[in-house]
């Protein structure tokens, strides 16, 4: 049966995708490499369900699945063979973590590490208008809140700590159509104090950033 496509040994009503094509054992009943690749991810999901449920926990889809995009980031830039290019390609990620096409492709990721660069949310944009986040340089997430007399737009990292703590939060007023908005800082956020102040002020200069509209 082995040696068959292992998508037939599916029950039924199962989406065969990526097993269509899989073989196991040829027909000279020696190992094909589908093999080692298929042993390989599932020693790769066992660990990362390890990760992400010791100690207890519980954990949901969706977490596993981002433990999982880890798993292949990591093993992606390893493959590159050296230290140093690892250390370059999370750097690069990191400083980058949106680009234009053009942008990206100059990184010169490996294609699997490169999948993860995807168009921007639609909860990251304004019409055609995002916004970077001053301190991860991650799109942040807009919103719109109507009153009677008004409508307001509301700016806010998806990263809490860095909406509540370090000021990535902001309002704008409804621009005409076809212009930008422009962002108002909210509140200053509240005074850290001890390290945790000197390591706001190295990373943010101490004051309220201020965030730009970026087009599409």
């Amino acid at each position: 049966m082995l040696t068959g496509d292992l998508a037939r040994l599916l029950p039924d009503g199962v989406p065969p995708e990526e097993m269509t094509g899989v073989h196991l054992i040829n027909e000279d009943g020696l190992f094909e490499e589908d093999l080692f690749d298929l042993d390989h991810e599932q020693r790769e999901v066992a660990r990362a369900v390890h990760k992400a449920t010791r100690d207890g926990r519980s954990t949901s889809l969706a977490e596993l699945e981002q433990e999982m995009d880890q798993v292949t980031v990591y093993l992606g830039l390893r493959k590159r063979g050296t230290q140093e290019a690892y250390v370059k390609g999370r750097s690069d990620l990191s400083r980058m973590p949106v680009g234009t096409e053009t942008e990206v492709r100059r990184l010169n990721l490996p294609s699997v590490v490169g999948q993860f660069y995807r168009p921007i949310s639609f909860a990251a944009l304004y019409e055609q208008w995002w916004f970077a986040c001053p301190v991860c340089r991650w799109p942040m997430k807009v919103t719109q809140h109507r009153s009677r007399k008004s409508v307001t737009g509301r700016v806010r990292c998806f990263y809490r700590p860095h909406a509540e703590l370090m000021g990535a939060s902001y309002t704008f007023k409804i621009p005409d159509a076809g212009k930008p908005p422009s962002l108002i800082p909210g509140a200053p956020p509240p005074a850290p104090t001890g390290a945790a102040s000197v390591a706001l002020y190295v990373r943010l200069g101490g004051a309220s950033p201020v965030g730009c509209a970026v087009p599409v």
